[in-house]
């Protein structure tokens, strides 16, 4: 016969006389259980649905990293090396004080393949329109579009300190509808002016474009980076920007959720505790009688694990179907419907097996070192103790 064999028909009946102390714990047990699957499946839905709800931004390359520092030669160089990188642009990026209020300007070299993106020198065009000499500018069209402004002079200031003034020829408008140069005045680079401090990239494809952002981020961005960002900090731009900047959003809205669900589980732990210490408290008398007739503190562990696997089965079975019945109706507010996954469960069996052992292992060592008279007579029973034979002197 098995240990377990043997201990189980003193579980059983331990069972059944406390069962409402047992039915207790393995409903605290269930319902932290239920919260963990409700809340987590209702973040996910509400992530899924703001990564379908926002657009990707339309980019002139598949990444975009605008700084707020100059890049020296040697940085370009590095980049330039960098496996999936197929071909990449620099521009300086400038925002101005105008009387039109702050415009940003990017200044990009004679030879950039960025002119014919924005649609500048392209005869196909309705009204074609030249690179701008030393001294002109275009405007975004989709700005200054029917204002007027080509033939006119714009004064440049540059922000912070306004040392000088730059009077700027307008010449045209061009007709960039991405998000990075469809809201910015185009100029050309002076060969011998500020180094860039802007840089598209081309790459292989999404995993290339992933890793650089990712090297990007940690390089030049910081490891505590905040999610809403001024418009002058350095961003790193690309197809799954929006998305991310979504997911992190919400993440932070939801935070303090994640702290409640936290101490759901703690406060499930003393729960636990506190019942699991009133039931051996009550079942002195019976441990005392059973260690009389010979019931060694192996079993005593092995009553207590049969006990305890039994309320923890019933409390995370239970609180598994509870979650099935209560998710449905928290995430039918989400525009996308989210189900529990299998993860979610095996994290909150994880979960509910942790709080359970935490909150039984102090009565059933309690218990297991126990003796007779300690448990007769109230006597204090340590946890750890060592018999001296001898003067240790």
């Amino acid at each position: 016969m098995s240990r377990f064999s043997a201990a189980w028909p003193l579980a059983k009946g331990s069972l059944r006389r406390g069962k409402v102390k047992w039915l207790l714990m393995a409903a605290l047990l269930g319902l932290a259980i239920a919260v963990y699957l409700s809340y987590g499946t209702f973040m996910a839905g509400a992530n899924a649905g703001a990564r379908l709800a926002v657009d990707p931004p339309l980019l002139p390359a598949d990444l975009v990293y605008r700084g707020n520092r100059p890049l020296p030669d040697s940085e370009i160089e590095d980049w330039q090396r960098t496996s999936g990188v197929t071909a990449f642009a620099e521009a300086r990026l400038t925002d101005y004080h105008t009387a039109y209020g702050t415009l940003r300007v990017y200044a990009l070299p004679i030879d950039s393949p960025l002119w014919q993106l924005a649609g500048v020198g392209s005869a196909a065009s309705e009204a074609p329109v030249t690179v701008p000499g030393v001294g002109e500018i275009l405007l975004p069209a989709g700005l200054f579009a029917g204002q007027g402004v080509v033939g006119t002079e714009v004064t440049l200031i540059p922000p912070r300190a306004p040392a000088g003034k730059s009077m700027v020829m307008v010449t045209g408008l061009h007709s960039a509808a991405d998000a990075v140069l469809g809201q910015a005045a185009l100029v050309r680079a002076l060969r011998h002016g500020p180094l860039p401090n802007s840089m598209f990239f081309w790459t292989t494809g999404q995993g290339a474009t992933n890793s650089l952002a990712a090297s990007l981020e940690v390089a030049y961005l910081g490891p505590n980076r905040p999610v809403l960002y001024r418009p002058t900090d350095p961003t790193v731009v690309h197809q799954g920007s929006a998305a991310a900047m979504a997911s992190g959003i919400l993440a932070q809205t939801y935070m303090p959720g994640f702290g409640i669900m936290t101490m759901v589980f703690v406060f499930a732990a003393i729960g636990l505790f506190t019942t699991s210490s009133l039931a051996f408290l009550d079942r002195k008398r019976e441990l005392a009688i059973l260690k009389t007739i010979g019931l060694e503190s192996q079993g005593v562990t092995d009553m207590f694990l049969i006990e305890q696997g039994v309320v923890a089965g019933i409390g995370i079975v239970a609180g598994i179907l509870l979650g099935y019945l209560i998710v449905p109706r928290v995430t039918a507010v989400l525009p996308v419907a989210h189900s529990i996954t299998l993860a979610s469960v095996l994290k909150a069996i994880v979960a509910g097996l942790v709080v359970q052992a935490a909150g039984v292992v102090l009565p059933a060592l309690t218990a297991r070192v126990a003796t007779v008279n300690q448990l007769l007579y109230n006597m204090p029973i340590p946890l750890h103790s060592r018999r001296i034979s001898q003067s240790e002197v």
